[in-house]
């Protein structure tokens, strides 16, 4: 089984990230199910695997410790060739033993993004800048437009929404989890008791972030392990869904 970056168009002449995102991960569904004789559940089929997608795609992935010229004062995570269709990510063995770190995770689904929505014209060679890694937030909005692309089809494509809200509610009990509610409260104080003690105020960015590594009791795994990426990133995306809220 092949992926084609122009398969499934989507409504208009170009599909959107979270559109090509959704289609990607119904193909790798299918895939799995086939391959197993039975539908995957949640648990069996996340945390995605970005190389199974460069695999189906006809890419190769080449994993170096250091990409490019270790002069340059730039450092990059990535290098994408259109013409020769090969990645080459810095992905160290500690990365490998690991199952890919969140790090490499999106680096690797942020190059995906680029060959399903990007035909690489006027950029044989393009190079994905360290520092820009997983920058969904503020500084995302300063990216040009085909990183932001790239970047919400990683998004999307590691931690899907329904994904995410139907682990959520598993894990919490809950739908979404306000700012000012008794179990916020407990956590926080369960969890970061010393930012508490000192007088700091708990906030809905720091609530997410606890909500993103928060493990329960029942050995379930908490939501950034879940999708394979950090718990910065998952925080942010908790925040995204709205499923970490401000005071009701």
């Amino acid at each position: 089984m092949m992926i084609s970056p122009t398969k499934y168009p989507g409504t208009g002449a170009k599909a959107t990230p979270i559109q090509k995102a959704e289609q990607v991960l119904m193909d790798l569904y299918k895939l799995k199910e086939k391959q197993s004789g039975c539908a995957p559940t949640l648990a069996t089929f996340y945390p995605v695997d970005p190389t199974e997608i460069i695999t189906l795609l006809g890419w190769t992935l080449h994993q170096v410790s250091m990409v490019g010229d270790s002069g340059s004062p730039q450092r990059h995570d990535a290098l994408l060739d259109f013409e020769k269709k090969t990645i080459t990510a810095e992905i160290t063995g500690e990365m490998l033993r690991s199952d890919l770190s969140g790090r490499a995770r999106f680096t690797l689904a942020h190059e995906i993004g680029h060959i399903l929505l990007h035909d690489g014209k006027g950029a044989r060679i393009r190079a994905r800048v360290a520092a820009m890694r997983e920058k969904n937030g503020k500084q995302g909005a300063r990216l040009d437009p085909q990183e932001r692309e790239a970047n919400r089809f990683a998004t999307e494509f590691l931690m899907p929404r329904r994904a995410v809200e139907m682990r959520f509610k598993e894990i919490v009990g809950y739908s979404q989890i306000f700012l000012n509610s008794r179990f916020a409260q407990a956590l926080a104080k369960e969890r970061e008791p010393q930012a508490l003690q000192s007088g700091e105020s708990l906030t809905r960015e720091s609530l997410a972030k606890i909500l993103a590594r928060y493990t329960p009791s029942d050995g379930k795994g908490s939501l950034a392990t879940f999708f394979g990426v950090s718990v910065e990133t998952m925080g942010y995306r908790l925040l995204e869904l709205r499923l970490a809220l401000g005071r009701c």
